[in-house]
């Protein structure tokens, strides 16, 4: 029975610790600068659970005591963990783990106790070479897939909260000649709207487009706003786009993408996609008065 109750924290807390791995890669470390003290203490109170969660394949008590104490720091700390099952996981992980070294300590649990052994050469090769794999199948899906796995670096689009001004040119032959005036209006919540030319934004919205790990490695972009249009882009030559995409990075002070349109048609005659060149987006500076 202890047996069964073993692997069972044990699987517990792996599938805890890999949650927590995806999350890495996909957020990077939580940053602290900018949080308040009872977010400070959350993060770290995490950490010093799956840490906990990692000795106690050799140290149950101790190992669980820390996963348990954790959750209950977490717990008094935010007072938000209700939602969050992961650390619900490890929690029962720890009580696990506690519930054998009390059952060893008063004889309970007869069966010997084998800790994993020391990290050998050969495993920790193993380790560099799946952790290695691990990262390369995870780019591989970033660039694949239509749709970014794991973007989750919302809170950075207050960065780029605010009005931006910038100019393309369309490179179709059956373009318009001249530049296109492109302007947005980014809101904290994601909600975008600007304008194209003489198309105004519908359902416009800001979403991340790659992991922490993408971002690394410049993958992607950081931002694609999407959205549909009202109105032709150009009325004098009847340009029209039924939605438009526009991947977005940020930099110092500046954003650059570069625009394009599905289902466009000129004069009402089909013509495709549109494509235009970089455009580089500032916040315009206000005129003194």
């Amino acid at each position: 029975m202890f047996r069964v109750i073993r692997l069972t924290a044990r699987a517990l807390g792996a599938l805890a610790l890999l949650v927590l791995l995806v999350s890495f890669l996909g957020q990077g470390l939580p940053r602290l600068s900018g949080m308040t003290t009872r977010q400070v203490l959350g993060s770290l109170a995490t950490m010093l659970g799956f840490a906990g969660l990692i000795a106690a394949w050799w140290q149950e008590g101790i190992g669980g005591g820390l996963a348990v104490a954790a959750f209950v720091l977490h717990a008094v700390a935010t007072r938000s963990v209700l939602s969050q099952w992961t650390l619900w996981i490890a929690a029962a992980a720890g009580l696990l783990f506690v519930a054998l070294w009390w059952a060893r300590r008063r004889g309970m649990d007869t069966e010997a106790f084998v800790p994993p052994g020391p990290l050998t050469r050969r495993w920790a090769a193993r380790i560099a070479v799946g952790a290695g794999a691990a990262i390369v199948a995870w780019l591989a899906v970033e660039i694949v897939i239509p749709k970014p796995f794991l973007a989750t670096r919302a809170a950075t689009v207050q960065a780029v909260a605010g009005r931006w001004e910038g100019r393309t040119k369309v490179v179709n032959d059956w373009g318009p000649p001249g530049e296109l005036a492109v302007v947005l209006s980014v809101n904290g919540d994601g909600t975008v709207e600007g304008t194209i030319g003489a198309a105004s934004f519908r359902n416009a919205a800001l979403k991340p487009n790659r992991s922490w790990l993408g971002s690394v490695f410049h993958i992607r972009s950081d931002y694609r706003l999407t959205g549909t249009l009202n109105g032709p882009i150009t009325p004098k030559f009847v340009i029209e786009c039924a939605t438009f995409t526009l991947p977005l990075s940020f930099g110092s002070g500046t954003l650059d993408g570069r625009l394009g349109g599905s289902d466009c048609s000129r004069a009402g005659k089909k013509q495709g996609t549109l494509r235009a060149t970089l455009i580089r987006f500032t916040k315009p500076v206000p005129r003194k008065r």
